[in-house]
């Protein structure tokens, strides 16, 4: 029995033992597997992390394109975005390489933001460096009450054609008109006094991010904008009839047939903005003259010649701020907005027919990510 008892525990150690055993050779396999997916996992995840840094420009450049709600989006790098573009060695691309390194070199551009596809660009592009930088009110609209210019244009001038302006997307009729002109105006002054009075460079940055993300506030800004360069050109007309001095971009915007005088500029050119078409480069001379900003326009196809750096209006005053535009040839024109150091961009795929002149009118065209500048 005692010997029995004896047999058995043996046998119960030997099953025991066995089993131990087991189950140690299973962990050690099993742990060699989980150490061989370990490795065999850091190694692919060092692979992800490769090609992740390898391609961090495409990742970078894909989501400033696509940031939310914001119709002008955050800084990409001036020369990452040129090699994203212009990639091989046919003569054009190294030769707009050359253009770009140009601009970071020797203009000192080192940074683009890109735009929203719309309409409204050229003029997103100009307001959103004057709101960033704090430009302060032009003197002309420091002397004059521009809330009430459209009673003034009605009443004074008799210029009750001004029913007619049109809002972008939005048609109004008769005294409606001069309502939401109005509250355009109120909506351009308010803004602007807003961003002049903050000094905190960060804060305005913050603030700009906000606006730029509210379409509804940013088009009254611009139509409001609209409006008052139509005052302008009213103004301009009533001084070439009466022999007083104008700017001479007016003699230019006065001798085409489409604008002949300010009703015809309103409704063959103004009240397409932001609804069927954007600006052309003549507008530019007006938007810059209406500001007081000097628009310096890089154009990258003409490097090494005299019209590389273009100037609208040319005639602009010494005390003006700068605000810089690109296009990187006249049939494809990206309009690049900046600032010294930054930049903005409004990419745009529509092309231009270029005429006898230097000003340039476009046709619509579809592209995905590129950004209307001047229609």
């Amino acid at each position: 029995m005692h010997c029995f008892h004896i047999i058995r525990f043996r046998n119960y150690f030997h099953y025991f033992f066995c089993l131990f055993v087991g189950v140690a050779f299973h962990v050690k396999d099993f742990l060699k597997k989980e150490v061989s997916f370990n490795i065999l996992f850091r190694i692919n995840a060092f692979k992800v992390v490769w090609e992740y840094r390898k391609s961090y420009c495409s990742f970078f450049y894909f989501l400033h394109l696509h940031s939310g709600n914001l119709s002008v989006n955050t800084e990409v790098d001036l020369l990452s975005y040129c090699s994203k573009q212009w990639k091989g060695e046919a003569p054009n691309v190294t030769y707009m390489r050359k253009a770009y390194k140009n601009l970071y070199w020797n203009h000192h551009i080192k940074t683009l933001q890109y735009v929203k596809q719309d309409n409204y660009c050229v003029l997103r592009a100009v307001m959103f460096q004057v709101f960033s930088q704090g430009m302060p009110f032009p003197g002309w609209m420091k002397e004059k009450d521009i809330l009430k210019l459209p009673e003034k244009l009605l009443y004074s001038q008799g210029c009750n054609w001004i029913q007619q302006f049109s809002f972008g997307h939005e048609k109004y009729t008769g005294p409606k008109v001069y309502g939401k002109l109005r509250s355009c105006l109120e909506s351009f002054k308010n803004q602007w006094a807003e961003f002049y009075n903050c000094k905190d460079r960060v804060e305005r940055n913050r603030m700009c991010k906000s606006f730029f993300s509210d379409e509804a506030t940013e088009n009254k800004l611009y139509e409001g904008l609209k409006f008052l360069m139509l005052y302008l050109v009213i103004d301009a007309y009533e001084n070439i009839k009466s022999a007083q001095h104008s700017p001479c971009f007016f003699n230019f915007l006065f001798s085409r047939d489409t604008s002949a005088d300010p009703l015809s500029y309103m409704m063959n050119h103004l009240n397409a903005v932001g609804d069927t078409s954007g600006l052309e480069q003549a507008d530019l001379c007006l938007v810059g003259y209406s500001l007081e900003v000097k628009i310096k326009l890089f154009r990258l196809a003409k490097l090494d010649t005299e019209d590389f750096e273009i100037y609208y209006p040319e005639d602009y005053k010494r005390d003006w701020n700068e605000i810089c535009l690109m296009t990187e040839d006249d049939r494809k024109l990206q309009y690049t907005s900046q600032s010294h150091m930054s930049g903005l961009i409004c990419r745009r795929t529509p092309f231009l027919f270029v005429q006898e002149s230097i000003f340039l009118s476009m046709i619509p065209c579809k592209i995905a990510i590129q950004l209307n500048a001047l229609m």
